[in-house]
């Protein structure tokens, strides 16, 4: 009942413990939640559906064996600038709704079974900073739309099955990043 029965709950920490099974649909219900913080534990299944919390601002879940595509819920978190799935088992595409999340600052998708083409609209995330989606199955051409990122500090996409050459506007644009890692593509 942990949401449901905590209409006031902001914050949840509880990283690093072991935890098993799924995450509780009522996790999400308390519509105040801040911080979710649930990484490197061995949580199973899906993630749930996510009703409206317009403060959440970090998601942590990575280091767990989550499966199953994102559901359509998390691109409503307006307030989201964090968003940890790393090392998981989230598969399928991309969804071009990834850009409701105009806030996000951070993306780290990488280690997961992520596969198709990466959406233009990813291009449109004003505010990242990060983004890594290393060791996935993305395919296709990298988005022109990334070099417009005026963020932008951590690109990586190595370890996917993108077509290379990137576009030349983001090559051009390699030297202001901290890291740059197309390595291990087609």
């Amino acid at each position: 009942t942990l949401g449901a029965s905590t209409p006031y709950l902001e914050n949840v920490w509880l990283k690093a413990n072991r935890l098993e099974g799924e995450i509780p649909a009522t996790l999400f219900q308390s519509g105040r939640l801040k911080w979710v913080d649930l990484h490197v534990n061995r949580l199973t299944g899906s993630l749930p559906y996510i009703a409206e919390n317009p403060d959440l601002a970090v998601l942590r879940l990575e280091e767990n064996n989550l499966s199953g595509l994102l559901p359509d819920s998390l691109f409503h978190l307006s307030g989201l600038t964090e968003l940890y799935l790393h090392e998981n088992q989230f598969s399928g595409p991309l969804s071009a709704e990834i850009a409701k999340l105009s806030q996000l600052q951070h993306l780290f998708l990488g280690r997961n079974t992520f596969s198709g083409p990466l959406p233009q609209e990813i291009g449109s995330l004003n505010n990242l900073i990060s983004l890594r989606l290393e060791y996935n199955y993305f395919s296709d051409e990298i988005p022109e739309s990334l070099a417009t990122l005026p963020n932008l500090q951590v690109l990586r996409f190595d370890h996917n099955l993108l077509t290379l050459p990137a576009p030349q506007e983001l090559l051009q644009k390699q030297n202001r990043y901290q890291v740059f890692e197309l390595s291990d593509n087609p």
